[in-house]
């Protein structure tokens, strides 16, 4: 058994097969829906819980960064006084990128700082 994921933009269709219990279960939910007039409110939480697993699915290219990568990276910038470009924080492999550029050095700055305290 299957559902469909559709991209009306391009056309592309893709099969996603799921097991005979999980099938049965989503017809079951979407008719209680149906029925109770809550189709709106289960296509909120559905789309909901599919971007959050489609973003997990993409490249680290094609990902938002982290909000702990953020983070870091904001703090690496700040410490070592490096500019941190706006471009660099729009994918996780960027960010990633920034963070291995700067840590040797980051990591550096904190360790002689306590030192000299």
């Amino acid at each position: 058994m299957s559902v469909w994921l559709v991209d009306e933009l391009s056309g592309q269709v893709v099969e996603i097969p799921v097991s005979a219990r999980l099938r049965g279960a989503l017809q079951c939910q979407w008719d209680r829906a149906e029925r109770l007039g809550q189709r709106d409110a289960l296509a909120a939480r559905l789309s909901l819980a599919l971007n959050e697993q489609l973003e997990r699915i993409l490249d680290a290219d094609l990902r938002p960064p982290t909000k702990p990568q953020i983070a870091f990276a904001k703090a690496i910038a700040a410490r070592l006084d490096v500019p941190l470009p706006l471009a660099e924080l729009t994918s996780m492999s960027a960010v990633s990128h920034f963070i291995d550029t700067h840590s040797a050095r980051y990591k550096a700055a904190i360790k002689k700082s306590h030192g000299s305290s």
